[in-house]
Protein backbone atom coordinates (compact mmCIF):
# COMPACT_ATOMS: atom_id res chain seq x y z
CA UNK A 1 0.00 0.00 0.00
CA UNK A 2 1.06 3.60 -0.42
CA UNK A 3 0.45 6.57 2.26
CA UNK A 4 0.38 9.80 2.21
CA UNK A 5 0.45 12.69 4.26
CA UNK A 6 0.09 16.46 3.85
CA UNK A 7 0.44 19.57 5.35
CA UNK A 8 1.94 21.90 7.69
CA UNK A 9 2.30 20.68 10.38
CA UNK A 10 2.35 17.00 8.55
CA UNK A 11 -0.61 15.43 8.69
CA UNK A 12 -1.83 12.24 7.90
CA UNK A 13 -3.23 8.82 9.07
CA UNK A 14 -3.75 8.70 12.68
CA UNK A 15 -4.90 5.77 14.98
CA UNK A 16 -7.02 6.99 18.09
CA UNK A 17 -6.84 4.95 21.14
CA UNK A 18 -7.81 4.72 24.97
CA UNK A 19 -5.16 5.31 27.21
CA UNK A 20 -6.66 5.23 30.57
CA UNK A 21 -9.58 7.55 30.55
CA UNK A 22 -8.40 9.52 27.67
CA UNK A 23 -8.01 9.16 23.67
CA UNK A 24 -4.85 9.47 21.64
CA UNK A 25 -3.58 9.15 18.62
CA UNK A 26 -1.02 6.80 17.23
CA UNK A 27 -0.09 9.05 13.75
CA UNK A 28 1.72 7.17 10.92
CA UNK A 29 5.16 6.48 10.91
CA UNK A 30 6.44 4.25 8.13
CA UNK A 31 5.35 1.41 5.70
CA UNK A 32 4.33 2.97 2.76
CA UNK A 33 4.92 0.91 -0.10
CA UNK A 34 4.66 -2.44 1.88
CA UNK A 35 1.51 -4.59 3.50
CA UNK A 36 2.24 -3.31 6.84
CA UNK A 37 2.14 0.25 8.05
CA UNK A 38 3.26 1.64 11.77
CA UNK A 39 1.50 4.15 13.92
CA UNK A 40 3.90 5.61 16.65
CA UNK A 41 2.75 7.43 20.01
CA UNK A 42 5.45 8.49 22.27
CA UNK A 43 4.48 8.35 25.87
CA UNK A 44 4.74 11.29 28.15
CA UNK A 45 5.02 11.91 31.54
CA UNK A 46 1.73 11.66 33.27
CA UNK A 47 0.44 8.69 30.77
CA UNK A 48 -1.35 5.76 32.85
CA UNK A 49 -3.18 2.41 31.70
CA UNK A 50 -2.96 -0.16 33.76
CA UNK A 51 -4.77 -2.48 31.84
CA UNK A 52 -3.75 -1.94 28.63
CA UNK A 53 -4.72 0.58 25.78
CA UNK A 54 -8.02 -0.49 23.49
CA UNK A 55 -8.59 0.57 20.23
CA UNK A 56 -12.50 1.15 18.81
CA UNK A 57 -13.79 -0.08 15.92
CA UNK A 58 -13.18 1.64 12.80
CA UNK A 59 -11.57 4.26 14.51
CA UNK A 60 -8.49 4.56 11.98
CA UNK A 61 -8.35 8.02 10.15
CA UNK A 62 -7.11 9.65 7.39
CA UNK A 63 -6.36 13.28 8.50
CA UNK A 64 -5.56 14.67 5.54
CA UNK A 65 -3.69 12.09 4.21
CA UNK A 66 -4.52 8.42 2.27
CA UNK A 67 -4.29 4.96 2.10
CA UNK A 68 -4.65 3.22 -1.39
CA UNK A 69 -3.39 0.17 -2.59
CA UNK A 70 -0.98 -0.82 -5.55
CA UNK A 71 -3.85 0.00 -7.86
CA UNK A 72 -4.60 3.42 -6.68
CA UNK A 73 -8.00 2.68 -5.15
CA UNK A 74 -8.58 3.68 -1.29
CA UNK A 75 -7.89 1.33 1.26
CA UNK A 76 -10.86 0.42 3.25
CA UNK A 77 -10.62 1.46 6.62
CA UNK A 78 -12.78 -0.80 8.72
CA UNK A 79 -11.56 -3.22 11.41
CA UNK A 80 -12.58 -4.86 14.93
CA UNK A 81 -12.03 -3.22 18.04
CA UNK A 82 -9.05 -4.32 20.42
CA UNK A 83 -10.11 -4.64 23.84
CA UNK A 84 -7.38 -3.55 26.28
CA UNK A 85 -4.41 -4.88 25.61
CA UNK A 86 -2.88 -6.38 28.97
CA UNK A 87 0.25 -6.78 27.59
CA UNK A 88 0.38 -2.81 26.75
CA UNK A 89 0.19 -1.27 29.60
CA UNK A 90 1.36 2.27 30.12
CA UNK A 91 3.18 3.77 33.16
CA UNK A 92 4.69 7.09 32.01
CA UNK A 93 4.76 8.41 36.02
CA UNK A 94 8.29 9.00 37.51
CA UNK A 95 8.69 8.22 41.02
CA UNK A 96 8.02 10.72 43.14
CA UNK A 97 9.95 11.86 46.62
CA UNK A 98 7.40 11.51 49.19
CA UNK A 99 9.44 12.19 52.58
CA UNK A 100 12.85 12.34 53.84
CA UNK A 101 14.39 11.33 57.29
CA UNK A 102 18.06 11.53 59.01
CA UNK A 103 18.63 8.87 61.98
CA UNK A 104 22.21 9.68 62.35
CA UNK A 105 24.23 8.33 59.81
CA UNK A 106 21.37 7.16 57.81
CA UNK A 107 19.43 9.20 55.64
CA UNK A 108 16.18 7.39 54.11
CA UNK A 109 14.72 9.08 51.02
CA UNK A 110 10.95 7.19 50.82
CA UNK A 111 9.51 7.49 47.08
CA UNK A 112 5.58 6.78 46.49
CA UNK A 113 6.61 3.71 44.44
CA UNK A 114 8.33 0.76 45.01
CA UNK A 115 12.16 0.80 42.74
CA UNK A 116 14.79 -0.94 40.93
CA UNK A 117 17.06 -2.62 43.50
CA UNK A 118 19.83 -1.15 41.67
CA UNK A 119 21.10 1.70 43.52
CA UNK A 120 23.05 4.44 41.55
CA UNK A 121 26.85 5.38 42.39
CA UNK A 122 27.07 7.28 45.74
CA UNK A 123 28.68 10.24 43.53
CA UNK A 124 25.73 11.36 42.14
CA UNK A 125 24.68 12.36 45.66
CA UNK A 126 25.49 15.71 47.82
CA UNK A 127 24.30 15.71 51.58
CA UNK A 128 24.65 19.04 52.97
CA UNK A 129 24.26 20.43 56.76
CA UNK A 130 26.04 17.46 58.36
CA UNK A 131 29.63 18.70 59.38
CA UNK A 132 31.40 19.75 56.22
CA UNK A 133 28.95 18.84 52.83
CA UNK A 134 29.63 15.32 51.99
CA UNK A 135 29.17 11.94 49.14
CA UNK A 136 27.88 9.00 51.17
CA UNK A 137 29.81 6.64 51.85
CA UNK A 138 27.15 4.10 50.64
CA UNK A 139 23.45 3.31 48.86
CA UNK A 140 20.84 0.91 49.18
CA UNK A 141 17.68 0.60 47.37
CA UNK A 142 15.09 -1.60 49.16
CA UNK A 143 11.54 -1.06 48.23
CA UNK A 144 10.25 2.61 48.42
CA UNK A 145 13.34 3.96 50.29
CA UNK A 146 16.52 4.33 49.05
CA UNK A 147 19.29 4.76 52.63
CA UNK A 148 22.18 6.62 51.93
CA UNK A 149 25.10 5.77 54.72
CA UNK A 150 27.07 9.18 55.77
CA UNK A 151 30.33 9.30 56.74
CA UNK A 152 28.95 11.73 59.96
CA UNK A 153 25.77 11.47 61.62
CA UNK A 154 23.04 14.73 61.69
CA UNK A 155 22.58 15.41 65.53
CA UNK A 156 19.38 17.55 66.70
CA UNK A 157 18.79 20.73 64.94
CA UNK A 158 20.88 20.09 61.54
CA UNK A 159 18.86 21.17 58.68
CA UNK A 160 19.57 18.52 56.17
CA UNK A 161 19.78 19.26 52.44
CA UNK A 162 20.28 15.78 49.89
CA UNK A 163 21.20 17.07 45.72
CA UNK A 164 20.30 14.02 43.50
CA UNK A 165 21.80 14.18 39.70
CA UNK A 166 20.74 12.12 37.97
CA UNK A 167 23.31 9.97 35.97
CA UNK A 168 22.51 8.72 32.49
CA UNK A 169 23.99 5.16 33.61
CA UNK A 170 22.10 3.78 36.96
CA UNK A 171 19.45 6.27 38.14
CA UNK A 172 16.89 5.72 40.33
CA UNK A 173 13.83 4.51 39.03
CA UNK A 174 10.67 2.53 39.11
CA UNK A 175 10.21 -1.19 37.74
CA UNK A 176 8.77 0.21 34.31
CA UNK A 177 12.04 2.21 34.46
CA UNK A 178 10.58 5.90 34.57
CA UNK A 179 13.22 7.64 36.54
CA UNK A 180 13.09 9.61 39.81
CA UNK A 181 13.81 13.55 39.65
CA UNK A 182 15.97 14.82 41.81
CA UNK A 183 15.28 15.35 45.37
CA UNK A 184 16.15 18.83 47.78
CA UNK A 185 14.96 17.73 51.49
Amino acid sequence: MTVTTAGTPVDGPRLPFILGMDTRHAMYASGSGTAEVEFSYQVVSGDVDADGVAVAANALKLNGGAIKDLDDFDAALTHAALAAQSGHTVDGVRPALSGAAVNGARLTLAYNEALKAAPPATSVFTVKGVGADQKPRGVFITGETVTLILGQGAVHGDTVTVTYAAPETNPIQDADGNAAGRPHR
